[in-house]
C-alpha cells in the first residue's frame, strides 16, 4: 500500500508534515520486529487484507509493518516534484477503543526515510465492546521539495483499517441434538485441547475454520462413548481467530467453539 495522495503548500521554513495518526502511542523497550516478506509502501498489512479481529474478553496483538519510501512524487499546482522523505512520525489513530494501546519500533514512532519499522496494536477487548471500530489513520512526515526547500502538506486523517471486535463465545452449540465441547488454552500458542462428551463410539470429524469461514484442516478421530479429549497442533496456523466443527459418529449432531492463535 502507498501512502495517500496528500496536497503540499511550498513554504520556505516549514517540515513537511505528512501525517500518519496513531494514538495511545508508549516509549518502550523493543516491542515487535518488522516482517521482512511486506514490500509495499506505508502500512503492512495493507487496507484490503485487514488486521485480524478482536474478541471480547481475550488479549489482542497486532502487529504493524511500517515501510517508508526514500522520496516521493508530489503535485504542486499543476508542477511535479520529487520529494525527499527525511522521517515520518505515527502519531495517532482516531477511532481506537480505549483498551488498545499502541507502541512503536523505533520507541519514538519516527521512522526514517528509506526504512523499516513496525507497531504493535495489543490489550484485552472488554466484554460490552463487540462492534467495528473504523480507524482513521494519519501522518506527519518531514522532508525537502528537490532536496532542498522544505515542503509542507495539510493534515490528513484517513479511513484505513477497521478493526471488527467480536462477542464472546465460550460455546457454540448447533442445532437440536448439539454437544457441548470446550478449547483449550484459548487463547492458544501452539497446541491446544478439544474436549467434548459422546454417547456413541466411532469415527467423528474435526474441521477448522478461518474467520472468513473457509476450511483450513481437518482430522478424522476416533472417540469413545463418554468422556474425550483430543490434542490438536495449532503451531501451523497463523495467528488469528478461529472455530472449529465436530461432527459427531451418527451424521445428525455437531458441535462447536471458538479459538484464538497468539504468536
Amino acid at each position: 500500500m502507498s501512502f495517500p495522495k496528500v496536497e503540499f503548500i511550498k513554504c520556505t521554513g516549514g517540515p513537511l508534515l505528512l501525517t500518519l495518526l496513531f494514538s495511545n502511542i508508549q516509549a518502550t523497550a523493543q516491542v515487535c520486529v518488522p516482517d521482512s516478506s511486506y514490500h509495499g509502501h506505508g502500512l503492512n498489512p495493507d487496507s484490503v487484507t485487514g488486521i485480524a479481529p478482536a474478541m471480547e474478553g481475550y488479549y489482542y496483538l497486532q502487529e504493524v509493518t511500517v515501510i517508508i519510501p526514500g522520496d516521493t512524487m508530489i503535485t504542486i499546482g499543476s508542477q511535479t516534484y520529487n520529494a525527499i522523505i527525511d522521517s515520518v512520525i505515527l502519531k495517532d489513530v482516531i477511532g481506537l477503543p480505549s483498551w488498545v494501546e499502541i507502541l512503536c519500533e523505533p520507541p519514538d514512532c519516527k521512522f526514517l526515510g528509506d526504512s523499516y519499522g513496525c507497531a504493535v496494536m495489543r490489550g484485552t477487548a472488554p466484554f460490552g465492546s463487540a462492534g467495528d471500530y473504523v480507524l482513521d489513520v494519519a501522518t506527519i512526515n518531514f522532508g525537502r521539495l528537490n532536496g532542498s526547500t522544505h515542503i509542507s502538506p495539510r493534515d490528513t486523517a484517513f479511513g484505513y483499517y477497521t478493526m471488527r471486535v467480536m462477542p464472546y463465545s465460550g460455546l457454540t452449540e448447533v442445532g437440536a441434538r448439539a454437544a457441548p465441547l470446550s478449547v483449550s488454552p484459548n487463547p492458544a500458542f501452539g497446541r491446544l485441547m478439544v474436549r467434548f462428551g459422546s454417547d456413541k463410539h466411532g469415527t467423528a470429524e474435526i474441521v477448522i475454520f478461518d474467520q472468513w469461514g473457509g476450511s483450513v484442516a481437518s482430522v478424522g478421530i476416533h472417540i469413545s462413548e463418554g468422556a474425550n479429549s483430543v490434542e490438536l497442533d495449532g503451531g501451523t496456523l497463523p495467528q488469528g481467530l478461529y472455530s472449529l466443527r465436530l461432527s459427531f459418529p451418527d451424521n445428525r449432531r455437531q458441535a462447536s467453539g471458538r479459538f484464538a492463535i497468539f504468536r
